[in-house]
């Protein structure tokens, strides 16, 4: 075997630690696109998992909203015949306020015939009064 130079090293030497660190660097790279998938794909699920989120939130607003309108619905439903029922009631008070009033200033013969008639019993009230005269 024959003696280098003091500054001069082994070819095979290094050839083997170039290929040595060209594994480690093959490895490195590896490792790092590993890591990197990995990011990616746990963020690709917090992403999907932020989306889902977003969809079901809009879901149960759209439901709580739609609910909303519902109960809204039945109120305004449950008021308008409350009212209707007013209104008849309030007619129903007029007309009878309009009858008394007019009964009043009917004359007094008028109200006397009319008085007649409701005191007549049901069997009479068909007859005529010339039948109930005879």
């Amino acid at each position: 075997e024959r003696r280098r130079p003091k500054g001069e090293k082994d070819p095979s030497k290094l050839r083997e630690r170039e290929s040595n660190d060209r594994k480690i660097e093959y490895d490195r790279l590896k490792i790092n696109e590993r890591e990197r998938e990995a990011r990616e794909k746990t963020q690709g699920s917090v992403e999907k998992k932020l989306v889902e989120r977003e969809k079901r939130k809009s879901l149960e607003d759209r439901e709580r909203r739609k609910s909303e309108e519902r109960e809204k619905r039945k109120h305004q439903e449950r008021e308008r015949k409350k009212n209707i029922e007013r209104e008849k009631r309030k007619s129903v008070e007029r007309e009878k306020r309009r009858s008394e009033e007019k009964e009043k200033r009917q004359t007094p013969e008028k109200q006397r015939k009319e008085e007649e008639r409701r005191e007549r019993r049901p069997d009479e009230r068909s007859a005529s009064p010339e039948k109930k005269i005879r």
